[in-house]
């Protein structure tokens, strides 16, 4: 009873207090940068603040919106005679934090501590099992799924469940979206130490290791989502559940969204197991080829894969991520680099004694040389490639498809609109809805060069909307930018510069430098 009239009372834990009947809940989040900045201006005032904008965001950001946190720098910024600069550069310090984050007996470890403790303490199996698994997650720094941390832990997907949860309910994970498991920052710093501290060496490789595997074996099915490519691997496999695609719309947004952790995977693996660091590279080819307009800002991953792969002497790697490399700088027009790159892959797998892979190299080598304008050097290396896989070969499209646009560049539209024709059934046949979508964009090409008006235009429209069904904004650009060379070629000079207004808006947008620069020379032909 609180006196004499209604009263309520306020119950806080870090605990989520599922328990208590009657109650409303409200979880605090991290604090917002304006309330940061105000809560620390507070403490230590705001002209010191003021003068060193830069380096208070920095210490903003290494406290990550934590009350606690901020109030340890504050009372070390007004009272300690330690420079903001100073305090920042001792917060940025990798691993670090967490030691300069304590004062008195103000410590965030501390406060950490005392809740991992009263897991790992627990008289409850389940309570010291997810104090287990929170150490184990902290290995891995990045967002997971549950499925992802079924296979960092080893364990059955309903039992990682039950552990996240109490985990979640600890406060000592967070759950922003449905099947996304975060740390806060300062907690990741913390479960990494707790590992480092109670695993021991082995334990922590093997949870890192089936991380690996299970991106390998995601990605690779992110891969392949309507079947396997030409040459593919043998699909890789985990004991946890893998993510399941409608189709490569969905594929390729899951890629997108765990490129920071794909990218992570691969560096991790290059230290632990070189050979899978450039499988999970060499994974990121479709997300590559079709995400061509940047795909020079990911081409990394393919770097670290490679110096791994030569670390240890591995051909077949070394080859593998040769070619990938190609292929990001071609996907991004960087063609000398790109050849460069091929003519060593190549070279590689004429080593290794592999002529169906180093005829697809040969091919690539040809696209490049293509888009270099070095048609004769391309249409050379084709029929190279084509020694080299013999008569009895399947046609596949990937390979077709860039004899197909040297043929067209060479001037022979009738020869080139006979290999579309062909790539785009085998398209159709596979089920390879983005190469039909390109093979429509080239085969129109061909016959705007055949001078077939209607044909070009209706290859074209189709091509954009199989790529807008896709939702792939950069061949959804490069479409339009075809479509509108089509028009402009049969003199409707006003649908041109409609169309290519509308590509030069996309590829404005996501930077497709390429479609961009063509746009605006096509839009000064029509002013001229």
């Amino acid at each position: 009873l609180i006196g004499s009239g209604p009263g309520a009372v306020v119950v806080t834990s870090r605990h989520r207090l599922t328990g208590l009947d009657a109650s409303a809940h409200l979880t605090l989040p991290p604090l917002a940068e304006a309330e940061q900045h105000q809560l620390l201006a507070a403490i230590c005032g705001p002209e010191r603040l003021a003068e060193e904008r830069a380096a208070t965001e920095q210490i903003l950001t290494a406290c990550a919106g934590l009350p606690l946190a901020l109030r340890i720098v504050g009372a070390r910024l007004a009272h300690g005679g330690r420079t903001v600069p100073a305090t920042a550069d001792r917060l940025r310090r990798a691993g670090d934090r967490l030691g300069a984050l304590t004062l008195d007996h103000l410590d965030v470890r501390g406060v950490f501590l005392m809740s991992y403790r009263s897991l790992s303490g627990s008289p409850r199996p389940a309570e010291r099992a997810a104090a287990e698994a929170f150490r184990r997650l902290g290995l891995w720094p990045h967002p997971v799924s549950g499925a992802a941390t079924a296979a960092l832990l080893g364990q059955p997907m309903g039992q990682t469940l039950d552990l996240l949860d109490i985990l979640v309910n600890a406060h000592l994970l967070q759950n922003p979206a449905p099947d996304v498991y975060r740390f806060h920052d300062l907690l990741g710093e913390f479960a990494a130490e707790c590992a480092e501290r109670e695993d021991d060496e082995d334990e922590q490789r093997a949870c890192r290791l089936r991380i690996l595997e299970w991106y390998h074996a995601a990605l690779h099915r992110a891969n392949t989502p309507t079947g396997p490519r030409p040459h593919a691997d043998p699909a890789p496999l985990s004991d946890a559940p893998l993510p399941e695609f409608a189709g490569p719309g969905e594929a390729l947004a899951w890629t997108s969204a765990h490129l920071a952790a794909i990218h992570h995977a691969v560096k991790t693996a290059a230290e632990i197991r070189p050979q899978l660091s450039w499988q999970i590279a060499n994974c990121l080819f479709t997300w590559t080829t079709t995400n061509w307009g940047v795909a020079g800002e990911w081409e990394q991953p393919f770097h670290d894969a490679l110096a791994a792969a030569e670390r240890v002497g591995d051909l077949k790697g070394q080859a593998r991520m040769q070619n990938m490399l190609g292929v990001a700088h071609g996907c991004s027009f960087r063609n000398e680099t790109s050849l460069v790159y091929f003519r060593t892959a190549a070279a590689l797998y004429e080593q290794l004694g592999v002529p169906e892979r180093q005829a697809q190299v040969l091919a690539n080598y040809g696209t490049a040389c293509g888009q270099a304008g070095r048609v004769e050097e391309g249409l050379k290396a084709m029929r190279r490639a084509i020694e080299l896989r013999g008569p009895a070969a399947a046609p596949t499209a990937s390979f077709l498809h860039p004899l197909g646009t040297l043929l067209l560049a060479a001037g022979d539209a009738a020869a080139a609109e006979a290999v579309f024709r062909q790539c785009l059934k085998i398209s159709r046949a596979d089920g390879q809805v983005l190469h039909e979508g390109i093979s429509l964009v080239t085969l129109g090409d061909s016959l705007r060069a055949l001078d077939r008006r209607e044909e070009a235009v209706a290859c074209i429209e189709e091509s954009l909307r199989i790529y807008r069904r896709l939702g792939n904004d950069f061949h959804t650009a490069d479409g339009l930018e075809a479509l509108a060379r089509t028009h402009f070629h049969f003199g409707d000079h006003e649908q041109a510069r409609d169309t290519w207004n509308q590509a030069l808006a996309i590829a404005r947008d996501h930077r497709i430098e390429r479609v961009r620069e063509d746009c605006l020379k096509g839009l000064a032909a029509l002013d001229s």
